[in-house]
C-alpha cells in the first residue's frame, strides 16, 4: 500500500506506479516511514535506528489481541502416517476440483510398489500417483526434517519441475493391469501459477513422454491453493 509500486493479486495483474501519497518524513531519498505502535494507537515512524521522528496518526486506538496459532493436526503422526494423510488430502481436493467422479468412500492409500492412491470410478479400479512440485530448499524451510538435495538456494521452479517428471517417468508400479494417472501438485503460496504454466509450455514434450513412454494413462497438474486443474493430458 505504501510503496513506490503496486501490484494486484488478480491473474494477469501488472506492476504499476503507486499514486498513493507516500509518507517519507524529513529525509529526502531515504526509505518511507513505517506504521508502528505509539501508545494505544498507530503512527508513521522513521525506520532509522534511534530516530524518533513521527508522522501523522494512522489509528488512535488499536486493541492488540492474542492470536492462537492452531496446531498442525498431523504433527502427532509418524512420518509415514503423515505422508499418507497428506497424500489423501491432496487427492480428495484434486478429485473434487477435477470432477472425475470417484466412487464415494473408495479412495484408499495403497501399499509400497503401488501408486499412492487406489479408488474406483464408476466401479472400475484406478490408481493415482502423486508428485509435489516444490523447490527442495523451500521444502526444508517449511519442514526442517526434510533435507535439501543440493547446496545453494533458489526459488526457481524449473529444476523441481523437471526433476519430478524424470523421477516419476522412471518408476514402475504393480497395478494388476489397472490404469494409473499422475497428479503433479503445487501450492501457490510456494510457487507462482504463471511460472508453472511457463514450465508446462517449455517442457510440453517431456510431460507428454510420461504418457507416450512412461507408465501413466493420464497426467494432471493441480494447484492446491486455488483448487484448480492447470493442465491435463490423457492417453488417446
Amino acid at each position: 500500500m505504501f510503496g513506490y509500486f503496486w501490484c494486484g493479486s488478480e491473474m494477469g495483474s501488472r506492476i504499476e506506479q503507486n499514486s498513493t501519497k507516500q509518507p517519507r518524513g524529513n529525509r529526502e531519498g531515504l526509505p518511507f516511514l513505517y506504521i508502528g505502535k505509539v501508545g494505544n494507537g498507530r503512527r508513521f515512524l522513521c525506520p532509522l535506528y534511534k530516530c524518533h521522528e513521527q508522522g501523522e496518526d494512522v489509528a488512535l486506538s488499536v486493541i492488540d489481541e492474542e492470536v492462537a496459532i492452531p496446531e498442525d493436526p498431523l504433527s502427532a503422526l509418524g512420518k509415514e502416517e503423515r505422508k499418507r494423510a497428506k497424500e489423501m488430502a491432496v487427492f480428495k481436493s484434486f478429485a473434487s476440483a477435477s470432477g472425475i467422479g470417484v466412487d464415494e468412500g473408495s479412495a484408499k492409500n495403497h501399499l509400497p510398489n503401488a501408486p499412492d492412491i487406489r479408488c474406483t470410478i464408476s466401479g472400475l479400479s484406478r490408481f493415482f500417483e502423486l508428485g509435489e512440485i516444490i523447490n527442495e530448499e523451500v521444502a526444508a524451510k517449511i519442514n526442517p526434517k526434510r533435507q535439501a538435495s543440493a547446496p545453494g538456494f533458489s526459488f526457481s521452479q524449473e529444476i523441481p519441475f523437471v526433476e519430478i517428471i524424470a523421477k516419476k517417468k522412471s518408476k514402475t508400479y504393480q497395478t494388476a493391469g489397472d490404469p494409473v494417472d499422475l497428479i503433479l501438485h503445487f501450492d501457490l503460496r510456494l510457487g507462482s501459477k504463471s511460472v508453472v504454466r511457463g514450465q508446462i509450455e517449455k517442457h510440453a514434450a517431456l510431460l507428454e513422454s510420461l504418457i507416450a513412454d512412461g507408465p501413466f494413462s493420464g497426467v494432471w497438474i493441480f494447484d492446491e491453493w486455488t483448487k484448480t486443474i492447470v493442465w491435463s493430458k490423457s492417453r488417446s
